[in-house]
């Protein structure tokens, strides 16, 4: 039995494309669900719309159906937030050290408020033991939360916008 229909990509931009559009549905799903105060399911979904909107714009200025960077998508990234911001800035940075300093600076510290999301993508979902209390733990998010992380994603999406217009990429 098979679930779904199959879909094949010809091409990187048809890469960027399905990405974009599955983060405005991470990013719709995560209003409905803010929306009936699910806020640990809606935190996760806005995570999820950065993290595609991410890769869609690697998708867009680097081919993806290439073996190196199918390999870093498929296992580097993964579904990592924090990793496709480190693979974005290493292909705007060209290896310019100060230009990905830079870069990193803008999209993690002011875009992104220094969120440390690999450590919030599980725990608002899955109880994680914590070493030093010797306890069970999870996030749990609130309205405000959500609140912060659309603001993030919009921010995102910007800056994703104003990267483009701004590189001769």
């Amino acid at each position: 039995m098979y679930l779904g229909n199959r879909k094949f990509l010809k091409d990187s931009i048809e890469v960027a494309h399905e990405y974009l559009k599955t983060a405005m549905q991470d990013e719709k799903s995560a209003v409905i669900l803010e929306s009936r105060e699910l806020y640990n399911q809606a935190a996760y979904f806005y995570v999820q719309a950065m993290e595609k909107q991410i890769k869609a714009k690697i998708a867009q200025i680097v081919d993806v159906t290439n073996a190196y960077y199918k390999e870093m998508i498929k296992k580097t990234i993964g579904h990592s937030l924090d990793k496709s911001i480190e693979i974005l800035v290493q292909i705007y940075g060209k290896g310019n050290a100060m230009v990905e300093d830079r870069l990193r600076e803008q999209l993690i510290t002011k875009v992104l408020e220094d969120i440390k999301f690999s450590a919030l993508h599980n725990k608002t979902r899955y109880p994680d033991f914590d070493e030093n209390k010797k306890k069970y733990a999870v996030i749990e998010m609130a309205k405000i939360d959500c609140v912060e992380l659309a603001k993030m994603l919009k921010a995102l999406k910007q800056y994703l916008t104003d990267l483009e217009r701004y590189t001769d990429l």
